[in-house]
């Protein structure tokens, strides 16, 4: 197994985590929902431009 593969799992079980997240934090209170979807939104963005990237120096003939 490839590095680049063994990243794309673990970033999936990330964001499988951070929509867990998501989905939990409908039966907290106000304040720690707007947390939690906050902090779950911020993996998920940081997640996406890292797989951007990848993407690009993948492309790129990089990796």
């Amino acid at each position: 197994m490839s590095k680049l593969q063994l990243f794309g799992i673990i970033g999936n079980v990330i964001l499988l985590g951070a929509i867990v997240m998501i989905y939990k934090a409908k039966s907290l209170p106000e304040k720690r929902r707007k947390t939690l979807q906050r902090i779950a939104l911020t993996i998920v963005g940081i997640l996406g431009v890292i797989g951007f990237i990848l993407i690009i120096l993948t492309k790129a003939g990089q990796l």
